[in-house]
């Protein structure tokens, strides 16, 4: 193998030992940021799609958003069913809100009820983000919580609360398990250990002749 070629081998292998270990989770949750509509979630009056609020400012995306013309002690304007979880798991989860409101009393909470079948319909429990508050700024919300035994599913919603009239908006959500994807990065190491195997050979070779060219 040429020099170069060694030299090529080893940034292989620095760059693969890298990336294996910056793999990110997955996020479970369907059309997270409403980009274009609020598809993959059921919506409750007075929840709606809304394409001229985002919590990143992008003028194509939008969120879900609600007004409520008096105070209201509880309402759920969006949530959407989450298959496949692992019961047992860590899984972090969260959303984003903002709270327009002439007053303080306005609160978004991010809820996750776990389920014993697929179809989100045995409740296992549930667990709740730290209480959203602050008025006239998005916010984000999130939490970590393992999966009860026999969970086979979750929902994800977002939890209202206000003191008057407001308007809420929800945006960004995630639901993602905190597993290490060990088998998914095994190869990558494996591959690095190889790449470097062979740029180690290849230097070692080219030393030895430029050793035997200059004693």
């Amino acid at each position: 193998m040429a020099p170069a070629a060694g030299r090529i081998a080893l940034a292989l292998a620095i760059v693969v030992l890298f990336s294996s270990g910056s793999a990110s989770a997955q996020n479970l949750v369907a059309n997270p940021h409403f980009d274009t509509n609020a598809s993959s979630w059921f919506l409750n009056a007075p929840g709606a799609f809304d394409a001229t609020q985002d919590a990143n400012g992008s003028p194509s995306s939008g969120s879900v958003g609600a007004a409520y013309g008096a105070a209201t002690i509880t309402s759920v304007p969006v949530f959407q069913c989450i298959s496949g979880v692992v019961a047992g798991n860590s899984y972090s989860f969260g959303a984003q809100a903002l709270i327009a409101q002439a007053s303080a009393g306005g609160q978004v909470t991010i809820r996750v009820d776990w389920y014993t079948d697929t179809a989100c319909s045995s409740n296992n429990g549930l667990a709740l983000t730290p209480i959203l508050n602050t008025l006239d700024a998005w916010t984000p919300a999130s939490a970590s919580a393992i999966a009860p035994p026999g969970t086979q599913s979750a929902t994800i919603a977002a939890f209202v609360g206000t003191g008057a009239a407001a308007i809420i908006h929800v945006d960004d959500f995630f639901f993602q398990s905190n597993a290490v994807p060990s088998l998914d990065t095994t190869w990558l190491i494996t591959l690095a250990l190889c790449l470097l195997g062979v740029a180690s050979a290849t230097l070692l070779r080219r030393n030895g002749f430029a050793g035997a060219q200059h004693p």
